[in-house]
C-alpha cells in the first residue's frame, strides 16, 4: 500500500527506513530519497513510527518489521 502518493513511498519502504534507524518523519523521507510534497502522508508515517516504538507484545519486533508488506 502506498503511504505517500507524491513520492511513491510504500508502507514497506517506510517500515524498512524505520528498521534501518529512521526515528522521525523527516528521516523517513530522507531514507527514501525524497522530501515532503503535499504533506498528507505525514500522519501515516508518524503512526508507523509510533507503532514501531511500541510493538504489540503478541508480535515480536522481528516479525513486526515484516508484517507490513505492500
Amino acid at each position: 500500500m502506498y503511504v505517500c502518493i507524491c513520492n511513491a513511498i510504500s508502507e514497506r519502504h517506510v517500515r524498512t527506513a524505520i528498521a534501518d534507524g529512521a526515528t522521525t518523519v523527516g528521516k523517513v523521507y530522507r531514507a527514501c530519497g525524497s522530501q515532503p510534497q503535499c504533506g498528507r502522508c505525514k500522519p501515516s508515517i508518524s503512526e508507523l513510527l509510533s507503532e514501531a516504538k511500541s510493538p504489540s507484545p503478541a508480535m515480536p519486533q522481528a516479525m513486526f518489521a515484516m508484517a507490513g508488506s505492500d
